[in-house]
């Protein structure tokens, strides 16, 4: 068991890391944008830690005991998402959770192991402004959390809602700086290129979609040079990206999910 003075030490330790320039600044087009933090709290915590959105998006991870893990968790990680289930029964889940057994649904070690390895989680969730954000996972084969370790993950996870907050400020600024330059894109159009964009966009279920232009022209009634120049105008603006794949088509890049959706959310109020 920690004393007070190795406690105070760790934390210390958290202190430094989190000044660094190259832990502090976090930046939301990263995979993993707490990845160096998490990383860091689960060297001195000594344990697989997970930080994810209330959603389940990973924001960071660290697996210090390998064996607790699984092909299906790899798979997880590679998608930055863990599995919807799994976060319904975290829903209800309003204050620490100690030391979970590994027969648990909540338990974070891969169901693969049940039975064949010794293992316990803590899942602390994480609130900013009195609103919940997500959850600070740990799990380890053993021992069991302590208070000490307790007190130190608490900790962790208050630092952790405040760069959580930094984050969502930026998220929000950057879809509202988007919104305006997709509106701003969408009014540039004349009428025959918002009838041109809304078809085709009517042809994609995705932020990335092959069209052929030729086609929706016809369909439309319009002419082909129309579709060129709605698109241009639109990746001049900055909201999407195109190119000729010869024979096969245009491809269409709408950057990501929140922006092709403002698209056309922005071409219907036409």
């Amino acid at each position: 068991m920690a004393n007070a003075s190795e406690l105070l030490a760790k934390i210390r330790r958290i202190n430094e890391v989190i000044r660094d320039d190259s832990v502090k600044n976090i930046e939301m087009e990263n995979d993993f944008p707490f990845q160096n933090l998490v990383a860091f709290f689960g060297e001195v915590i000594d344990s697989n830690v997970y930080l994810i959105s209330l959603k389940g998006h990973i924001l960071g991870h660290y697996s210090a005991y390998t064996s607790l893990d699984s092909q299906r968790t790899e798979e997880m990680i590679d998608a930055r998402q863990l599995s919807p289930e799994y976060i319904d029964g975290l829903r209800h889940l309003d204050e620490t959770e100690a030391n979970i057994a590994i027969d648990d649904d909540r338990t974070l070690i891969a169901l693969e192991k049940r039975g064949r390895t010794h293992g316990i989680t803590t899942i602390i969730p994480i609130y900013g402004n009195d609103k919940k954000m997500g959850y600070l996972l740990f799990a380890r084969p053993k021992p069991e959390f302590t208070d000490e370790d307790l007190i130190l993950a608490e900790y962790v996870a208050t630092v952790l809602a405040l760069q959580m907050q930094f984050l969502n400020q930026q998220i929000e600024e950057k879809a509202a700086h988007q919104q305006k330059l997709v509106a701003s894109a969408v009014q540039s159009l004349s009428f025959s290129e918002i009838v041109a964009l809304q078809a085709i966009f009517r042809h994609g279920d995705k932020p990335k979609f092959r069209i052929t232009a030729s086609r929706i022209a016809e369909e439309e009634q319009i002419t082909r040079s129309v579709i060129v120049n709605a698109l241009r105008k639109m990746e001049s603006a900055g909201v999407l990206v195109s190119h000729s794949l010869g024979m096969k088509g245009t491809f269409i890049d709408a950057l990501n999910e929140e922006n092709f959706e403002e698209i056309k959310k922005q071409l219907n109020n036409f």
